[in-house]
């Protein structure tokens, strides 16, 4: 059994970034091999961590059984993603309209609710009365 260092990714949220700068990992963290996994399965921050893995292992998201020390840590950035275009019409085509949701305040048909990178709505307001329907998505 070979063993290589490797940067490997966790994504975060803004709530756990401190006590993991100070503290490590806990035992039994996943990590992800490439960045997109991190982002799509992680939250807005992304830890960039060395660890030292067996090379012939294929798993895709790797977990230790000790405490990973914030030694090991590289990097740590904020990704802020933005939509710069999007394409409804090809979404629609390959995907199919996607579900309706009433909006829980008025009733009225919210349409596709369109999600961010990190799963959370874009626009989370009702188009004819204007509050939020968060609670959709709890």
């Amino acid at each position: 059994m070979k063993m290589k260092n490797r940067i490997v990714y966790h994504g975060t949220k803004k709530d756990f970034v401190d006590d993991i700068l100070k503290n490590g990992f806990k035992p039994n963290t996943y990590f992800a091999l490439n960045l997109a996994d991190a982002l799509e399965f992680g939250g807005e921050y992304i830890f960039y961590v060395i660890l030292k893995l067996d090379e012939k292992d294929k798993n895709w998201q790797p977990r230790c059984k000790r405490t990973i020390t914030p030694t090991r840590i590289c990097r740590l950035i904020k990704v802020n993603p933005k939509i710069v275009y999007e394409n409804d019409n090809a979404e629609i085509k390959f995907f199919g309209k996607g579900k309706k949701y009433p909006c829980p305040n008025c009733g009225a048909d919210i349409g596709r609710v369109k999600l961010s990178i990190f799963g959370k709505p874009t626009n989370p307001k009702c188009p004819k009365c204007n509050k939020t329907f968060k609670q959709l998505f709890i």
